[in-house]
């Protein structure tokens, strides 16, 4: 793993580095391109650097899916769907109904032609990690990060 920006990836304090991994154990929903209903837990993996800022890398691989699957997420769309219900079209993000009472799980469903996927995981994990995030790489000031030239010659290239 490489470090994703010097002391940049210390918090906000500068004591403790943060790692921009997030392993997880997440379970695909029933019925997801499953033959059985039976829930079995996988691992899943979140993965944030500076030199994507405004984004979270969710990779997960099942004996289903076999090759790893990749979605990049907005930060700030999985950072809202960790208290409310958010996401249109090919993303939706929920935590449990209950989470005002428990708070235990998050419900990220990925559309894609295939079909759905729907995994559960912990929420307050994914919040923990998230706000560390934010103190690497605060709110509003993912643009200062950017290359905009890179981004521009990339276009450019694209269009050729």
């Amino acid at each position: 793993m490489t470090d994703p920006g010097g002391d940049r990836s210390r918090n906000g304090r500068g004591d403790t580095p943060f790692r921009p991994v997030l392993d997880l154990r997440a379970r695909m929903a029933p019925g997801a391109g499953r033959s059985t209903g039976s829930c079995a837990w996988f691992p899943c993996r979140m993965l944030y650097t500076v030199d994507e800022p405004f984004s979270v890398r969710v990779e997960f691989r099942t004996a289903v899916a076999g090759a790893p699957r990749r979605w990049s997420v907005s930060r700030d769309l999985l950072a809202a769907g960790t208290s409310a219900s958010c996401g249109t079209g090919a993303l939706r993000i929920r935590p449990d109904p209950r989470y005002l009472l428990f708070g235990r799980r998050l419900y990220l469903s990925f559309w894609a032609p295939g079909g759905r996927v729907t995994f559960e995981t912990d929420r307050s994990q994914v919040k923990s990690w998230l706000d560390a995030t934010y103190a690497l790489v605060p709110r509003g000031s993912e643009p200062e990060l950017l290359d905009w030239d890179a981004l521009e010659r990339d276009l450019l290239q694209r269009r050729d």
